[in-house]
């Protein structure tokens, strides 16, 4: 069973980590959906197993989103926005990873639901509009936004990205600073910090959620970080991050949104029904 997960997420990895070059939708979103449709063909429990999934998925981003940050990082100078929000990020990222431990499988379910079903709504209404949905709900909320201070908006965001199971770069791209938060260091920064914080919280969690498979020994389990759907995901991601990237044309980005667009539908359908 251990060999079967490794060689999936290793797949599933070098997948997430090619799409998420061309769409707002990040790594770590990708890799848990992907995860959610094919667990159950190995006989795995999701209502026991999810806590587990998105702990690993969240901690095999990190060393794939330190890696491009730290590249970045030698031809542009570390942005503002980054140390700006990233204590808050990190303390919220540690409260989410511990509420992961403690809230119900239903809870969690709901909470991924919904925020994929505003990425719905985004992409349908960029792929529509020609507007980048992102832009569109800043614009929104930038008011409200601006009345808060970096700590508490930070513990905010921090907290939701862990129980979103996002890595921080959909969650940058929709609410931080309009245009500045689109800068991949940036967005590979935050992540960083929200991935790191979460491991923390993973490693040692308020409450060990049962999980009984005969199929999975506990010995390959740190917290609730399953070692090697972790590592082998994280290999995928990396070996994806070092593909070179190629130009697309107007008529790919809208093709790719449509894609999106109807992966997200085709998820929600799987996690209700």
């Amino acid at each position: 069973m251990i060999i079967k997960l490794s060689v999936l997420f290793f797949f599933i990895g070098v997948m997430a980590g090619v799409i998420n070059r061309y769409t707002p939708i990040s790594r770590s979103i990708l890799s848990l959906t992907c995860g959610y449709f094919f667990l159950p063909v190995l006989g795995i429990n999701l209502a026991s197993f999810y806590p587990y999934l998105l702990a690993s998925v969240l901690v095999a981003c990190l060393p794939v989103c330190l890696y491009v940050w730290l590249k970045k990082l030698r031809h542009v100078e570390p942005q503002k926005l980054v140390f700006k929000y990233a204590p808050g990020i990190s303390m919220g990222a540690v409260v989410g990873a511990q509420l992961v431990s403690i809230l119900s499988y239903k809870v969690l379910i709901i909470v991924l639901s919904v925020f994929l079903f505003s990425l719905l709504l985004i992409q349908s209404y960029r792929l529509i509009s020609h507007v980048n949905g992102s832009v569109i709900l800043h614009s929104h909320v930038n008011k409200w936004l601006k009345a808060l201070k970096p700590l508490p908006l930070g513990m905010f965001l921090g907290t939701g990205a862990v129980l979103f199971a996002d890595d921080c770069h959909t969650v940058s791209k929709s609410v931080l600073d309009g245009a500045d938060s689109h800068q991949p260091d940036n967005q590979n920064g935050l992540s960083v910090f929200v991935c790191f914080a979460a491991m923390i919280g993973f490693v040692f969690p308020a409450v060990q959620p049962v999980f009984i498979d005969v199929n999975v020994s506990m010995d390959w389990f740190a917290g609730l970080v399953c070692l090697p759907i972790s590592m082998s995901l994280a290999a995928g991601l990396f070996i994806a991050a070092c593909f070179p990237a190629w130009t697309i044309n107007d008529f790919e980005k809208k093709f790719i949104s449509f894609c999106i667009i109807l992966y997200l539908v085709i998820c929600l359908i799987r996690i209700w029904f």
